[in-house]
């Protein structure tokens, strides 16, 4: 019995030994997003770093693909792209990472290589065997790059959706829009749209970028606006040159205590009002003084 325990202990220490490292775990990006505007004929430096928390040297391969929306839930696809790659131009094409080290890979946005417009590409740093650079992919981890080149597409949206609840409590009014692009699918342009929500009269506004939406898609965010208010509103959303709004009722902020007190004093007081005041006796003698003078008619 002995034996077949130590035999199990030591096949089991061999396999963790021989493992390979997980390199789908160890390689990491930042940041996950780069966007920058061009002028005409202008370049800019940009950065990502790409580190290895792991305790093996890691071997990764470095290049550049366009990317675009799939779907109205912000999946992506991703392809070989000639102007991107000409546009978008690395320090390396493949590195080396220590283990616990970090990789700064600089990068060239080129606007005199790009074509003019809204521009989508990603960099991409995929992890390979230690052993046998370029094979044994084992992972990949990329930089999203949103290049605006000289004149930027469409910025027209339409407000598909706005869902904000009639009745809301607490110490925010919250809802959800959802913002379509309605070039056509073909158009090369998507954008973050500029969104502002704001309480009427008199409530707060809040302004956020909204999710990116490609040419053909509808994408939907949620928003929250602070409100310390009571009674009716309208709830303004502006979306690009798009506008919605909402008729809601609001108990937010310290109203939502305040205004039950009130509501509890005004019934006990009317209550109050109605158990003491003197009307009885005053139906009593106007009955009598009836009464009486139906006996004189008689």
């Amino acid at each position: 019995m002995r034996k077949y325990l130590l035999l199990a202990l030591v096949t089991g220490f061999i396999a963790i030994v021989v493992a390979p490292p997980a390199y789908a775990d160890s390689v990491r990006i930042a940041p996950l997003q780069y966007q920058t505007d061009l002028k005409k004929g202008e370049k800019k430096k940009g950065f990502v770093d790409i580190s290895n928390p792991s305790n093996e040297n890691v071997n990764v391969k470095l290049y550049v693909n366009g990317f675009s929306q799939t779907d109205n839930h912000g999946n992506l696809t991703f392809f070989t792209s000639e102007q991107m790659s000409k546009g978008l131009l690395l320090d390396y094409d493949s590195a080396s990472i220590g283990a616990h080290q970090t990789l700064r890979l600089y990068f060239w946005a080129d606007g005199t290589k790009l074509p003019t417009g809204d521009l989508f590409g990603v960099i991409f740093a995929e992890t390979q065997s230690a052993d046998q650079p370029g094979t044994n992919t084992t992972a990949r981890v990329g930089t999203l790059v949103e290049i605006v080149n000289q004149t930027p597409g469409s910025r027209h949206v339409e407000i598909a959706k706005l869902d904000v609840p009639v009745v809301q409590f607490g110490d925010n009014v919250g809802g959800v829009v959802s913002v379509k692009n309605p070039a056509p699918k073909t158009s090369a342009t998507g954008f973050f749209p500029d969104i502002t929500v704001e309480v009427a009269l008199w409530g707060s506004k809040t302004e956020f970028k909204g999710p990116l939406v490609f040419a053909g898609n509808t994408r939907t965010t949620g928003f929250t606006v602070p409100s310390n208010q009571f009674g009716f509103y309208e709830v303004k959303v502006k979306a690009a040159d798009a506008e919605a709004s909402k008729i809601v009722f609001l108990m937010t902020g310290w109203w939502r205590i305040v205004m039950p007190v009130v509501i509890i004093m005004i019934i006990g007081s009317v209550f109050l009002i109605n158990k003491y005041r003197p009307h009885k006796k005053a139906t009593i003698r106007s009955r009598i003084k009836h009464f009486a003078a139906l006996i004189r008619k008689r």
